[in-house]
């Protein structure tokens, strides 16, 4: 059977070779041509001679030819300078030690043999890179010396075998000698050498018969190397060794690159380290192959793997390994099928290796042992069973916060200790995360049903007490969906032994209001950023979520607590944007609060940025070191580029550093191109007073750090980009980016066929993170910030973007009929800063939203103006049924719990509603389909925001929550829009399409906020609306005043279980504020003389401290400085005792 094999190059050599498994017909004018004359070049016929040391000036060999070099052939090197192809290649045994064959960048082909001879090689000379040896394998030996290379050696026997050497320089590394039938093939080195081998099986691997023995010598080596088998096939059938055989190897990995089937031979004493079963790169679950054991396989101590696309089914016969890995390809998912077998792991079970890395693990009838189950990543991760048992027999090492669960418990307890532990799987599943553990009680068991999610970014499940192990029970064809890394010990999974839930399970309880009491534990904090140093400017993420306080359950601490920092940059300056831009008293960026933060530092050094939690009596502090780098160090000499357009810049002149490359162009995205600012840690400056063209997008794939900016002095540089064109777009794992000091302008008309400013690429991977975005100015975009892509090909915690801080920026003078200005979907972010809105009219008047969030999980959303700022020239901010925020949870819809937005915070923002929508700020679910019953919002802070209806025409709503352990606190509802008869503050509501959704709207709290319908231009309108949906609502100390308006309602309650009173919501038709008709946020601070001073109750919120050693006022002259109503809180002298519990407010 022909066949023809090409090889791959390698330094300096590339060799082909043929063979024919019978012998092959010779043509009748086949001629023999050796090298004569030493040195030279293979197209010069005047080294070609008929006899070996003849005289050259014959033809230069021909494909029917053999090409001959032996002891007459002189010394030197001989080049080749074109592809040739010959019948054989021979360099006898007697060549001399000094001739060189170099193929430099071209191919020799051998149609039959290339036969190298014992010193046929110059030693120290090397240029082999695969050797392929048709016949005469036991005459044949190769002597290899000089740099590292790659060697090949392809026997044409029964089927194809192909060995592929590598090793470092020394003479005659390997020896093989064939096998016959009954015999022994040995690959072994000669010398004490390291190893490293691939061997290559193009089809079948047979060994003659049940006596034959492949065996891999490595008994002179030193330091050996993984030793790999890899079988590949397209055909539908494929034995991977013949019955009988012994296979002594390190590991073995079977591929098929089709859909086909493959058998596993378990007939074989294997003596390996990996036995891995895989499928083809690229491919989609389900379409991978499909291998099957022929009987009962022990591995022993090796680890098995299972992944790329790859399934393994024991067809009843059992399995054995250390380690089983299911799902550990870059590409697509592993899955093991149980059937009725027992698999078991001595030493772990993992399903998915990775992030991204999905596994699923079908546990059949059969039985699944090991001391643990390790999940790391997933997203499209499974386990599911028929009747089957899961067996996890080790114990788990607790770390981080310990929660307890018991069939005896309360969900309404604290859980964090065996005496009050959590009842239900779910609620104890939903305080797993990075670091923390779960614990269920010995001897109980939880009916799960028909499924149950799983999700952590990182924890432990396992058990405590004595007695059995804790049982998992689900129906037969129950799933468990895996999402997150956690690891579980200790307890059972039994599948068949779960019942389905019929109608609605009997309800508990409600609990009663928890209050935290005044003196108690103090918190534990905990500040965790994803990095500590980086070069300026750098945007760094705070995360203070795995902060804990005895008295409080997790959920409670995010909002509870009051979280202060200072970044210690004091000379960062102050907030340009946000709910007090227009006053004389802008916040400080120095300073921020919330569970979640960030800062932008933009100068070198090290800087110690501190918080303080407290919980109203006691206050804890950790602080969290930050060191940030020169820019002119890290990007020092030709890593910058300075580019103008029109003349070319001059380094170290007018702010274009010393050293730096110059360029002159008004070709912006070729430019970058040009310099590698889009894949190499560059920096390149544009000349500010300029414009830019980009008429094609540059494709970002750099790791970083990487900056593109503006060098000089003016206005930033202008980049026009084309139509349809995205001028950023960012691919999967790109990382530590500055986009910084550019005015970004689309060229877009109505926004039909727009482009974005700054994008995300639509490719799978690892996630895009570490972006800065600063001080950008973009407008005339389609979606002018894009990073959103389909829900399936994005996983929560596996590829979702993050680390993305937009900060300082413009997004302004959208087109009417395009897109949202920002859309986006992200975890751990920062959004502060900017100005956002002034849409303009389109053709229709459907402008889309301002800003669309469809995932959001640690985002700061802060210090923001957004909506229709500017009403001159048609523009309309938003489209009529569209909203300033539209904040859903798109991702709960395939990975229900991991896909629910939570733990952000929306805070110190400026909001103008748009001219003709329905609600401004809408934090909910994408609507109230079916299919959205998944989606949901939990633990997120509305705080010390400003929402104006200036420019509405009527019958609008400022904001609209729903969700669980939400807090809207602190804002301002000015409802004084002209014309606006019906304007309305907030509404707590849930508009899932059915009763009881997976995300309920319980435990909101509404505190503190301030309601002001004043110029007489509003009637019937509505402070504060608790919708039936809603479940033990608190609401209190709202404030509303009616100027000269009359007829506005300040709390509208048809909730279930809300917790309010009535004295401390109150509405009033005097003014309480400083200033009379109050328009900026500072106005609406409280008057010494007003009645509401020092009238409210304490809530479950806690101050982080008061400032500047100062206390509420005294307002009923009772000794105790008790907390204000509305939103800000009035200070007296610092001689009055303070509530132990007071709200967070804004500072006057």
């Amino acid at each position: 059977m022909p066949r023809f094999v090409e090889i791959m190059r390698w330094q300096g050599l590339m060799l082909v070779a043929a063979g024919m498994l019978c012998g092959v017909a010779v043509p009748s004018w086949a001629a023999d041509r050796y090298w004569v004359g030493g040195a030279g070049t293979w197209s010069d016929a005047g080294h070609w001679s008929v006899s070996s040391g003849g005289v050259g000036g014959a033809s230069v060999p021909a494909a029917s030819d053999d090409a001959r070099f032996d002891s007459g052939s002189g010394i030197g090197t001989v080049a080749l300078d074109a592809n040739a192809t010959v019948r054989d290649l021979e360099l006898a045994s007697s060549t001399s030690a000094a001739l060189v064959l170099s193929m430099g960048s071209f191919r020799l082909t051998c149609t039959r043999d290339c036969l190298f001879m014992s010193g046929g090689l110059a030693q120290g000379q090397p240029r082999i890179s695969r050797l392929i040896v048709g016949r005469n394998l036991d005459t044949a030996a190769a002597d290899l010396s000089g740099q590292s290379y790659s060697l090949s050696i392809e026997l044409t026997g029964t089927g194809y075998w192909r060995y592929s050497l590598s090793g470092p320089p020394q003479p005659k590394i390997w020896e093989l000698s064939a096998a016959a039938v009954g015999q022994t093939t040995t690959l072994r080195p000669v010398g004490s050498v390291p190893i490293g081998v691939d061997i290559d099986i193009q089809n079948q691997l047979l060994l003659g018969d049940a006596s034959s023995t492949l065996r891999m010598d490595l008994a002179e080596a030193v330091n050996p190397q993984r030793l790999t088998i890899e079988i590949h096939s397209a055909d539908s059938a494929l034995d991977v060794v013949s019955s009988g055989a012994h296979v002594e190897i390190d590991s073995i990995e079977h591929e098929m690159d089709g859909a086909g089937q493959g058998t596993i031979q378990t007939n074989i004493d294997y003596d390996l380290g990996f036995f891995d079963i895989t499928g083809a790169y690229g491919a989609s679950a389900g379409f991978g192959p499909s291998w099957h054991l022929a009987g009962p396989l022990d591995l022993g101590s090796a680890w098995l793997l299972i992944e790329k696309t790859a399934e393994l089914h024991t067809d009843g016969h059992d399995l054995s390994a250390a380690l089983i890995v299911v799902g550990n390809g870059s590409d697509g998912t592993g899955e093991l099928h149980v059937g009725d077998a027992n698999v078991t792991a001595t030493q772990s079970l993992r399903v998915g290796g990775g992030r991204g890395r999905p596994g699923r693990l079908y546990v059949d009838d059969g039985r699944v042992a090991s001391p643990d189950l390790d999940v790391e990543g997933g997203g499209e991760s499974f386990l599911t069973g028929g009747n089957g048992t899961i067996a996890l027999t080790g114990q788990i090492a607790t770390t981080g916060t310990v929660y307890y669960v018991s069939a005896d418990g309360n969900d309404s307890a604290s859980g964090l200790s065996a005496s009050m532990p959590f009842r239900s799987f779910d609620r104890a599943i939903s305080e797993l995360r990075s670091g923390s553990t779960v614990l269920f009680q010995r001897g109980d068991s939880w009916d799960l049903g028909s499924s149950a999610l799983i999700h952590a970014a990182g924890g432990q499940i396992g058990a405590y007490g004595s007695g059995d192990a804790p049982i998992l029970e689900l129906v037969s064809g129950g799933r468990v969906d895996v999402d997150g890394e956690w690891r579980m010990a200790g307890l059972e999974m039994q599948f068949g032994a779960g019942t389905v839930v019929v109608g609605e399970p009997p309800a508990e309880e409600p609990p009663a209001l928890e209050v935290p009491p005044a003196i108690g534990a103090a918190p534990i904090v905990t500040i965790t950023s994803p990095r500590s140093s980086c070069v300026a400017p750098c945007a760094i993420f705070f995360d203070a979520r795995a902060t804990s306080d005895a008295d409080l359950q997790a959920w409670q601490a995010f909002v509870d607590l009051n979280y202060s920092w200072d970044f210690g940059d004091p000379d960062s300056g102050s907030w340009g944007e946000g709910a007090r831009a227009t006053t004389s008293d802008r916040l400080s960026r120095n300073m921020d609060t919330g569970f979640v933060a960030g800062h932008v530092y933009e100068n070198p050094g090290t800087y110690r940025a501190t918080l303080d939690v407290s919980d109203g009596t006691n206050i804890s502090t950790r602080t969290f070191d930050v060191t940030i780098s020169s820019p002119e160090t890290v990007w020092s000499g030709s890593n910058t580029v300075c580019i103008a357009n029109g003349s070319t810049p001059i380094a170290g002149s007018n702010g274009c550093p010393a050293g730096a490359v110059v360029m002159n162009s008004g070709d912006f995205d070729l430019a970058i191109r040009t310099h590698d600012c889009d894949d190499l840690a560059r920096r390149c400056l544009f000349r500010r007073g300029d414009a830019f063209a980009a008429e094609s997008e540059v494709s970002m794939t750099t790791s970083g750090p990487t900056l593109i900016g503006a060098y000089g002095s003016g206005p930033k540089p202008l980049i026009n980009t084309a139509d349809a064109v995205d001028t950023f777009s960012f691919d999967p794992g790109n990382a530590d980016i500055r986009i910084v000091d550019l005015e970004i302008v689309g060229a877009d008309g109505d926004g039909r066929n727009g482009g974005s400013a700054l994008a995300i690429s639509s490719e799978r991977g690892t996630p895009i993170y570490r972006l800065l975005a600063l001080r950008l100015d973009i407008s005339h975009f389609d979606h002018q910030i894009h990073f959103r892509g389909p829900s399936n090909d994005f996983t929560p915690g596996v590829n979702m973007p993050r680390e993305i801080a937009v900060v300082d920026s413009t997004v302004l003078d959208g087109p009417g009929n395009g897109g949202n200005d920002v859309f986006v979907m992200w975890e751990d972010s920062l959004f502060m800063g900017n100005r956002v809105g002034d849409k303009f009219d389109g053709a229709n008047g459907l402008g889309e939203h301002i800003l669309r969030a469809k995932f959001s999980h640690g985002v700061v959303y802060s210090h923001n103006s957004m909506g229709l700022m500017n009403d001159s020239g048609g523009r309309i901010g938003c489209g009529s049924i569209r909203h300033v925020i539209k904040m859903v949870s798109g991702f709960a819809i395939p990975y229900p719990v991991a896909g629910v937005s939570r733990e952000y915070i929306v805070a110190d923002n400026f909001f103008s509603a748009c001219k003709d929508n329905s609600i401004d700020v809408d934090i909910g679910r994408t609507d109230s389909r079916l299919e959205k019953v998944n989606e949901g919002q939990r633990n997120y802070i509305v705080e010390r925001n400003l929402f104006t209806k200036r420019f509405t025409l009527g019958g609008t709503l400022s904001l609209q929550v729903e969700g669980e352990g939400g807090v809207v606190r602190n804002n301002v509802f000015d409802l004084s829009g002209p014309g606006d008869g019906t304007a309305r503050g907030m509404r707590v509501w849930n508009r899932a399409p059915v009763t009881n959704p997976p995300v309920p709207t319980e435990n909101m709290r509404v505190y503190n906020n301030t309601c002001y319908a004043g110029y007489g231009t509003t009637s019937g309108g509505l402070c504060i609306e608790v919708r039936s949906h809603s479940r033990n609502a608190i609401v209190r100390n709202n404030l509303l005043y009616e100027n000269v308006a009359t007829g506005v309602t300040l709390l509208m309650d048809s909730g279930v279980g809300t917790v309010t009173c009535v004295n401390c919501n109150v509405g009033v038709t005097s003014s309480p504020f400083a200033v009379s008709n109050p328009s900026v946020i500072t106005d609406f601070a409280l008057s010494e003389g007003a009645s509401i001073v020092d009238a409210g109750l304490s809530v479950p919120a806690m101050s982080a401290g008061y400032p500047e050693g100062r206390v509420p006022l005294d307002g009923d002259s009772d000794g105790i400085a008790q907390l204000d109503l509305g939103a800000f809180e009035l200070f007296g002298e610092g001689g009055n005792q303070a509530s132990p519990l007071a709200a967070p407010f804004l500072l006057p």
